[in-house]
């Protein structure tokens, strides 16, 4: 009885079994002890179709993992598990070659789950049914998940086809079609991204304003300080090209626009184009270097004080590689704080008196960066805002401006020749961005070597059929 095997009827009549007619499943703990059972109905039509032991001293359902202990090894050996729903999920994957499963008894995760399954692997693959059902399920996942993250740990979203269980999946299509969705497991922030930008159109400024509300609460509900500001850094950058899409285009920066009503021509791409004029538009005047970014963000500050006061969170977000170049910055910054009247002319004697003086001096006699159009006195301060802003923002977008290269060279061999060449300046300038410099790892030289490689085979193959032609 206090295994919960038998129910006694309360009126009196002779206890039976709570499994009868059903094929139990035994629910071991962590270590391998039996604690509960689940179990199949084997009526037709019999309801409820899955049943589990209720929760007694030995069993508590939200401190449980079904099948930990046996994929345990497993898991270490391949440094991933893989998560579903229910135990006869979990069976037959193990049985189509996957003993790195386990599952949760379908209930919602619990922070003690989280905990067991970070002891089998640092990011957990959970699988979805593909359904509304099963992304409605993956974003309440979301808000039980933030606030338990830390340093290293974390989740991946995989999504089955719509309409399949991995059971289902793996006896129709096979253990690949299984090993394909979890190779195409998505993580914890693109899901938390999709969720909030899906919610509501973003056609006006309340809207937008609703999205940014509803991001900043999700990320005060992630506990871990370092985990939350780099949440905070990827939404800011995330929001940052969200918005700079929408904009209208500024003639300023783009003289090719299209006519007005014409819509955009698709690409050799063979799909929607990837606005690759756009993306130049962005960096063409970008400083090459996190040195001239550093550069710039320093005059910008000297000649334009006021800027702190409007960009203070993006400036103190920054991250500045180079240490001088960073303690110069913040010296003027704490300049500029302690004297809000300061003019560039007092901001410059400050400078000079203070321990960045030669490095100062250097800067504003010698740098080329000085003559940018909106560092100059007299500059209006609309013009110096837009600028500046935008400064920021195509800095922020370098690193996802380098993933859409690695994304589009797949597609270099069908683009027209006018969007080849674009590609080519548009590579040439992110390589130079100084972000990968002589200490990037060896996967960020490799996909660069990729990318030189796939530029020159196209080029060398755009060369071979244009001397064809000319025969």
């Amino acid at each position: 009885m206090e295994a919960g095997l038998l129910i006694k009827p309360e009126d009196g009549r002779a206890s039976y079994d709570r499994f009868r007619n059903r094929l139990m499943i035994p629910i071991p703990d962590s270590r391998g002890r039996v604690i509960a059972f689940g179990a199949r109905t084997l009526e037709e039509g019999g309801q409820p179709k899955y049943l589990n032991s209720p929760e007694t001293k030995l069993f508590d359902k939200g401190s449980s993992v079904f099948n930990f202990a046996r994929a345990r090894g497993p898991a270490h050996d391949k440094r991933e598990i893989i998560v579903v729903e229910g135990y006869m999920d979990a069976i037959a994957l193990d049985q189509a070659g996957f003993p790195n499963v386990v599952a949760t008894l379908g209930t919602a995760f619990t922070e003690r789950q989280m905990q067991l399954l970070w002891q089998l692997a640092p990011e957990p693959v959970i699988c979805f049914d593909g359904d509304q059902a099963g992304e409605g399920a993956a974003a309440r996942a979301i808000d039980r998940m933030l606030p338990a993250l830390k340093e290293g740990h974390s989740f991946r979203f995989a999504f089955l086809p719509e309409g399949n269980d991995p059971d289902d999946l793996v006896k129709a299509e096979g253990p690949e079609a299984f090993a394909s969705c979890l190779a195409d497991a998505k993580p914890l922030i693109e899901i938390v991204w999709h969720r909030e930008i899906s919610a509501q159109p973003l056609d006006t400024p309340e809207r937008k304003a609703a999205l940014e509300a509803r991001l900043e609460r999700l990320l005060e509900s992630i506990g871990n300080g370092r985990v939350r500001e780099h949440y905070r850094r990827e939404i800011k950058g995330r929001l940052a090209q969200l918005w700079a899409v929408q904009r209208p285009q500024n003639p300023r920066f783009d003289d090719r626009a299209a006519p007005r009503g014409r819509a955009p021509a698709r690409t050799g791409f063979g799909r929607a184009p990837r606005a690759l004029p756009d993306q130049v538009r962005r960096i063409r005047d970008l400083p090459t270097s996190p040195r001239g970014f550093a550069i710039t963000i320093i005059l910008s500050l000297l000649n334009h004080p006021w800027l702190l006061e409007r960009f203070g969170e993006e400036i103190a977000a920054l991250e500045l590689r180079a240490a001088p170049f960073a303690a110069l910055l913040d010296e003027l910054a704490e300049i500029i704080l302690t004297e809000p009247e300061v003019t560039p002319d007092g901001l410059a004697d400050a400078l000079r008196d203070s321990r960045h003086a030669k490095l100062f001096d250097r800067i504003a006699k010698e740098s080329a960066f000085s003559r940018i159009s909106f560092l100059q006195p007299g500059t209006p301060d609309e013009e110096v805002e837009e600028q500046f802003r935008d400064l920021l923002f195509r800095w922020r977008a370098l690193p996802t401006l380098k993933r859409e290269l690695l994304e589009i060279a797949p597609y270099l061999s069908e683009a027209s020749d006018a969007e080849f060449e674009q590609f080519v300046m548009l590579q040439e300038q992110v390589a130079n961005d100084g972000v990968a410099e002589a200490h990037e790892d060896a996967g960020d030289r490799e996909a660069k070597e990729r990318l030189a490689e796939t530029i020159a085979r196209v080029r060398r193959e755009r060369i071979g059929l244009n001397r064809g032609r000319r025969t």
